[in-house]
């Protein structure tokens, strides 16, 4: 499973301890499903520690131009993105994706930052056009759970704060949600049980599989949008600095 984004795999393998502290990133899967069918799938690499070099944090990003804008964002971004203050993720991410409808090559980055005094996250998603890309910019806010209301989903178990994707252009219109567990070690099985109730019917099948493909695969988060999209969200805490426990 995942084989569509091994040819990542040995970049990110290049840079795992030239780069990282391994107590400084860890990875994460994602999809996002429809009636039961992966529409993409997503490899975030995660940083939690500033590291000196970030051309080497950036370099697995294939495209000069994507690893540019990328390494330009992140360093103006600065310290404040590893604040331990307030809610949310703390850090950079990496994510490279494939667009399984119409089979492009996404990448994105995002890191915390602040917004009118708020603490968000920003990212930046680019879709691979072949000698151009489109780029679309997405801030995420730290809401309460009632949030959820908007998007007539009822669940088993939700966080006190959910974290509301909008598009930059247009904040009044929150896009999609997603939970904000903070998973560890100790927890992780009994939150796996408990997302997994509030996997779509359709679906179940799908993350059975998912959870199945690799040893020691969790479901750690799950979101959605208004038109019946999930986003399902997994982590490998026995390799989870290995890229071979993931893909």
């Amino acid at each position: 499973m995942f084989e569509e984004l091994k040819d990542y795999s040995h970049s990110l393998k290049l840079v795992e301890g030239r780069v990282f502290d391994k107590k400084g990133y860890s990875y994460t899967i994602g999809v996002n499903v429809k009636d039961g069918e992966i529409k993409q799938t997503k490899l975030y690499v995660r940083l939690f520690a500033r590291t000196p070099d970030m051309s080497l944090f950036c370099k697995p990003i294939l495209d000069d131009s994507m690893r540019s804008i990328a390494l330009s964002k992140l360093s103006s971004w600065g310290d404040r993105a590893f604040s331990k203050s307030g809610v949310g993720f703390k850090g950079f991410v990496l994510m490279f994706g494939i667009d399984h409808e119409d089979d492009e090559k996404t990448f994105g980055f995002g890191g915390r930052s602040i917004i009118k005094g708020e603490a968000v996250f920003e990212g930046v998603v680019l879709k691979d056009r072949g000698r151009t890309f489109d780029a679309s910019k997405r801030v995420y806010k730290y809401e309460p759970k009632s949030a959820i209301k908007a998007f007539n989903r009822k669940l088993k178990y939700c966080t006190d704060t959910v974290e509301v994707q909008y598009d930059s252009l247009d904040m009044n219109s929150p896009k999609k949600v997603c939970l904000c567990p903070d998973f560890n070690r100790g927890n992780i099985e009994e939150l796996s049980s408990k997302l997994k109730r509030d996997v779509r019917a359709k679906s179940r099948k799908l993350n059975n599989q998912i959870l199945k493909s690799k040893e020691g695969f969790r479901l750690v988060n799950i979101g959605f949008d208004k038109g019946g999209e999930d986003k399902l969200y997994y982590h490998n805490f026995s390799r989870q600095n290995d890229i071979k426990g993931y893909l």
